[in-house]
C-alpha cells in the first residue's frame, strides 16, 4: 500500500480491523503523529483488551506496531508471543501484513481468555 495521510492510513486500518474482528472491536481513538502520515489508533477488542496500533517513521518507509495495555502498563505484542510469531509481525503496512499481524494478536488475546469469555464471543 502506498502510505497516505494519517486519516486515510487510520481509516484503512479501521476497515481491516472491523472486517477481521467484526462487532468485537469498538471505541476507536486516533492521535495524529509527527508527520502527516503517522498515527496512533487505540481500540477495545473483545470488550476486555485495549490495543494500540501505531504507524511511524513513514518518510523512511513506515514502522507498524501493536501494543496491548495490560494492568497499568503497555507491552509490545512482539514481546508477548513466541519468537517465531514475533518474526512475522509488522512486516508491511498493507492488507496482508496487517491481517497476518491481527491473526497473531487474535491468537494471543484468545489465549488470555477464560472459557467463559470465549463462549461469550462464540469462539468455542
Amino acid at each position: 500500500m502506498q502510505l497516505k495521510n494519517s486519516e486515510e492510513n487510520a481509516t484503512f486500518l479501521i476497515n481491516i480491523l472491523e472486517d477481521y474482528f467484526k462487532k468485537n472491536v469498538t471505541s476507536f481513538y486516533q492521535i495524529d503523529g509527527e508527520n502527516d502520515m503517522d498515527f496512533e489508533l487505540t481500540c477495545v477488542i473483545y470488550r476486555s483488551y485495549m490495543v494500540r496500533f501505531t504507524l511511524g517513521d513513514c518518510e523512511k518507509g513506515g514502522a507498524f506496531g501493536i501494543d496491548i495495555f495490560i494492568g497499568s502498563g503497555c507491552q509490545d505484542l512482539g514481546l508477548l508471543v513466541s519468537d517465531e510469531d514475533a518474526d512475522k509481525l509488522f512486516v508491511n503496512f498493507d492488507e496482508k501484513g496487517i491481517r497476518d499481524s491481527l491473526k497473531i494478536l487474535d491468537g494471543y488475546l484468545q489465549w488470555r481468555m477464560t472459557d467463559a469469555q470465549k463462549k461469550t464471543f462464540n469462539l468455542i
